[in-house]
């Protein structure tokens, strides 16, 4: 009898503690919604005025202490009052919601269980006659492209900053995704419900790394290529350390895509396609489900590209690593580098001026690097290749904005290739289409270039290079080879949040002239073409192969 009284008093404080948790995790979250609407919506705050920072780090703490619905309306009644009386604004679009793609989502507003009625009809006044000038906090851009948070105080002094700049990091982070994300409406997972998950943890962290891994982890949520994180904490979060190889993520497998060479010119008893299996005693599977959380990305194939990039990472400098070789487990004890050396060294093994960025074949197919040409010699590269009955164009990297130049000799005429969304500045959270799709090619181009116009991407072609590819598609006698890409084009948004990070995003929406999606969709290939493991252990590039073979074969 007593063990039973016992455990119901245990499942009772338990039950208690629970619901505890659970009005204070709506409390926090809830006033950071409505602290960003404001900071948006309310002229005389969105004018940046206001130090509205500190406000929130103000009254936050007295919420989290008492997350009580009397407690949490003083507070945003506080707020409204402080703030200022709003005027009605007869310029303001009425509109109901986002009518092309459904990113504006103001539904919190009448939906937010601590919400007194009047409160909610407060809101919906400052929603109807909401901020027209020039918005400190998201400035508009001059060319109807992404906003810039350029004006938020980046607060880069403390590495581990109090419980309320976290809190304040979340929400700053948060509300741009809520309000300046054009893919919004792809989220896995409802954005709100993602607020709430992170609040108290990030409130909480207990320690830097905590508190820098969590932040990292968030801005994942969003499955955006484009989701790049740079804080020295997370920088080294997995070591300071690594390995002079090049994984690469192929046949469902990790394995050394290339061995780099040291500066005296050593390099490991590594070679291309071993099966990595452990580094440092931990396998890859386990270091894959370990990262995969912090670098998820548009699709599954980029972020297994990011994970791959931290595989070789580890905290000494001298690190194990267990590979498979023709069946064979092979284990080595090898010597590391500082990451920082890592990148020069990987960049002295950059093919250099000694290597053609184009060339016209034996066989006379064309060739270019799209990563290393640059506009300045993009006259010169036609006219040698002009007489080429098929042209490769490898985009399998960052191209130098040559795509107009070429698309100029491809075209017989002007196409269209691509329309964008961008960001209503006058009503956050609303996206606006382009009137006009963007256009390339000359008119009435008698000269044009006939032959085949072949195009090789894979999953590190990203954003320009996924753009560049799309101009491409508008020539005649086009094909694309290989696989899908990185599927995160526009223009990147920063942020910079407490603790010495600096986030980014997508700011603005990019699709082809039908409005067909390319964000997690990536460029699809005409004929898909992957390497394989035993390709890259006899050091042939297959899908070039690939391309030469159509190049030949393949009747236009």
């Amino acid at each position: 009898m007593k063990n039973t009284i016992l455990t119901l008093l245990g499942l009772v404080i338990c039950l208690l503690v629970s619901a505890q948790q659970n009005a204070k995790v709506e409390a926090m979250a809830s006033l950071g919604e409505i602290w960003g609407f404001l900071k948006y919506y309310h002229p005389q705050i969105a004018d940046g005025s206001k130090n509205w920072d500190s406000v929130l780090m103000a009254d936050l703490p007295l919420v989290a202490a008492d997350p009580s619905p009397q407690q949490w309306q003083q507070t945003v009644q506080k707020w409204l009052s402080d703030a200022g009386p709003v005027a009605e604004c007869r310029k303001c679009t009425k509109i109901k919601g986002d009518t092309s793609l459904r990113n504006l989502d103001l539904a919190f507003l009448e939906e937010a269980p601590l919400l007194t009625q009047d409160l909610k009809t407060q809101l919906a006044f400052i929603k109807d006659n909401r901020f027209q000038g020039k918005s400190y906090y998201a400035v508009p851009s001059r060319w109807n492209g992404p906003v810039s948070f350029e004006n938020e105080t980046p607060y880069f002094d403390e590495l581990y900053p109090s419980k309320e700049m976290r809190a304040l990091a979340l929400f700053r982070y948060w509300n741009a995704i809520q309000y300046y994300f054009p893919y919004r409406y792809l989220l896995k997972e409802d954005w709100h419900a993602v607020l709430r998950r992170y609040v108290l943890e990030i409130y909480e962290a207990p320690d830097q790394l905590t508190y820098h891994l969590l932040m990292r982890k968030l801005t994942a949520e969003i499955y955006d290529s484009h989701s790049f994180f740079a804080s020295t904490t997370w920088n080294y979060s997995q070591g300071k350390y690594r390995l002079l190889a090049r994984p690469a993520f192929v046949e469902g497998k990790f394995i050394i895509k290339s061995v780099i060479p040291d500066s005296s010119g050593q390099v490991y008893p590594l070679e291309p396609g071993d099966v990595i299996l452990t580094v440092d005693g931990v396998g890859v599977d386990t270091l894959r489900e370990r990262l995969t959380p912090y670098l998820v990305s548009s699709n599954e194939i980029t972020s297994m590209r990011k994970v791959s990039n931290w595989l070789l990472v580890g905290e000494n400098e001298s690190m194990s690593i267990e590979i498979e070789r023709d069946g064979k487990r092979h284990s080595y004890e090898l010597k590391a580098v500082g990451v920082k050396a890592y990148h020069e060294i990987a960049a002295l093994s950059a093919p250099g001026d000694s290597v053609p960025k184009w060339e016209k074949r034996k066989d006379n197919i064309g060739y270019v690097d799209m990563g290393r040409l640059v506009r300045e010699e993009v006259d010169e590269m036609m006219a040698d290749l002009m007489d080429c009955p098929a042209i490769i164009f490898d985009v399998r990297n960052y191209p130098r904005s040559t795509y107009r130049k070429i698309t100029d000799y491809l075209n017989p005429d002007r196409r269209p290739f691509a329309t964008f969304l961008y960001p209503d500045s006058k009503y956050p959270g609303r996206f606006i289409w382009y009137e006009s799709p963007y256009q390339v090619g000359k008119r009435k181009n008698k000269d044009y270039y006939q032959g085949k116009v072949i195009v090789l991407q894979n999953e590190t072609t990203q954003s320009h290079a996924e753009f560049t590819i799309m101009a491409f598609e508008t020539a005649p006698n086009c094909t694309i080879i290989g696989s899908q890409t990185a599927a995160a084009d526009g223009n990147v948004t920063i942020i910079k949040l407490p603790g010495g990070i600096t986030a980014y995003f997508t700011g603005l929406g990019v699709y082809y002239p039908d409005r067909a999606e390319t964000q997690q969709v990536g460029i699809q290939a005409d004929i898909e073409v992957k390497p394989t493991i035993e390709g890259i252990r006899q050091g042939k590039d297959e899908v070039l192969e690939a391309a030469i073979k159509w190049a030949k074969e393949a009747k236009i």
